[in-house]
């Protein structure tokens, strides 16, 4: 069973960075996110753009993490020093039974972390927010909205992925929501049992949660008035593919960076028009500027092609001519 008592079990270690004696948590805006050290540097970055387009208002950033380095925990330090902020880091055990249970393998586990959130803050409403989304304008408005009858507050994910996850796991007349942006009233959360419920949809589904946790949130939340339906801009996930991006650009509050990360290298592989830059500018005000960018070990033979052409275009001719050629052996084996 779930609840405050066995998630707190699951808390080896706590840091408080920034202000120690905190009396009331409600009086301040609740911000909380997952990360471990491959999703610290976004993760600092996203908290930064909330403290430069909120300046008026008082923040309480909390983390669920694990395997953190010394010089991680170092930067956010200077995030709290820079913003006068506080960041609470809550180290998750990853070796405990409950987190075994979630671990389906087609996802690192500890994007269930997030299902623990309510049991952890003692606050009546939190944000979440993954990782890799920058905040781009205020959140007051959104904080406002009232939660009193909902479970959760989410914006509508793409056509594409509402059509083929709700056929997948047969939801009917239900608008399959993104879990990057969740507005979560805890204490309606926890006097229904949620994460338990979340537990049960686990073991009902298995290997078809294949978005998990998302998809076990939707299924959860999917009966009409359990989720309050946000304007897409609190959530804007793959602008690049959508019309009008520039006149969207303006509008939008949370951008969503899915799949391909702006910290890596392959972001630079295709064009995104607007928005190629956006993450830079926010990162170069950040602890993590100058950081080269990071490349990914293991490439898709689509992504062999794309480097190739990206350092084509960069003169470094040989070097394209070596990524050319493993892209077409990749490409050789697969069709095989």
């Amino acid at each position: 069973m779930i609840n405050k008592e066995t998630v707190s079990n699951l808390i080896i270690d706590k840091k408080i960075l920034g202000k120690n004696h905190i009396e009331n948590y409600n009086e301040y805006l609740n911000v909380c996110y997952v990360f471990d050290h491959g999703a610290v540097r976004g993760a600092g970055v996203s908290i930064c753009s909330v403290c430069e387009n909120n300046k008026n208002d008082k923040f309480i950033f909390h983390a669920l993490c694990t395997d953190l380095t010394d010089d991680d925990i170092k930067k956010l330090e200077l995030i709290i020093d820079k913003y006068d902020t506080t960041i609470i880091l809550y180290f998750i055990d990853k070796s405990s039974e409950i987190i075994k249970q979630l671990d389906l393998g087609n996802f690192h586990v500890a994007t269930w972390y997030r299902i623990f959130i309510p049991y952890i803050l003692e606050c009546k409403k939190v944000l979440y927010i993954d990782a890799d989304i920058l905040n781009l304008s205020s959140l007051t408005d959104l904080f406002r909205i009232d939660m009193e009858n909902h479970f959760i507050a989410a914006a509508p994910d793409t056509e594409k992925t509402n059509r083929n996850r709700n056929n997948m796991l047969n939801l009917k007349s239900h608008i399959y929501f993104n879990a990057g942006v969740l507005l979560i009233n805890i204490n309606r959360w926890i006097d229904n049992d949620c994460s338990d419920k979340i537990l049960d949809i686990v073991k009902e589904y298995g290997k078809k949660l294949v978005l998990p946790d998302q998809d076990a949130l939707n299924i959860l939340f999917s009966p009409s008035g359990d989720t309050y339906y946000l304007d897409k801009k609190y959530n804007r996930v793959e602008l690049w593919k959508e019309q009008n991006i520039k006149e969207k650009l303006r509008e939008t509050v949370l951008l969503h960076f899915v799949q391909t990360k702006p910290w890596q290298e392959a972001w630079l592989y295709e064009k995104r028009p607007y928005i190629e830059n956006l993450y830079a500018q926010y990162e170069k005000i950040s602890p993590w500027k100058d950081m080269p960018l990071e490349r990914k070990e293991k490439l898709s033979y689509h992504d062999k092609r794309k480097r190739a052409v990206f350092l084509l275009r960069k003169g470094k001719i040989l070097d394209s001519l070596y990524w050319y050629k493993e892209y077409l052996k990749a490409k050789i084996m697969k069709e095989d």
